[in-house]
């Protein structure tokens, strides 16, 4: 868990999943609610950011999700891109 005292806690997950010959890697982020700082499209951002180290490996899908207005975003990085 993550957070200090001007922000809630946060628990990130990673997760890679492989099928037979197919394997992706799984980056899954929610906000309680956007602002200047913190929107779902900077956060997939810093997702795809993140992930630079292992881009050799398998795809990713990178999920953002806002709690107050349930919406969300998908993108998928492929290997090297």
């Amino acid at each position: 868990m993550v957070g200090n005292k001007n922000t809630l806690p946060t628990l990130h997950f990673y997760l890679c999943i492989t099928m037979s010959h197919k394997a992706a890697r799984l980056e899954i982020s929610g906000i309680l609610a956007e602002n200047k700082g913190n929107t779902v499209t900077s956060r997939i951002n810093i997702k795809q950011k993140q992930t630079q180290p292992t881009d050799h490996t398998f795809p990713v899908y990178i999920i953002v999700v806002k709690f107050n207005k349930p919406w969300g975003k998908m993108v998928l990085k492929n290997v090297n891109s």
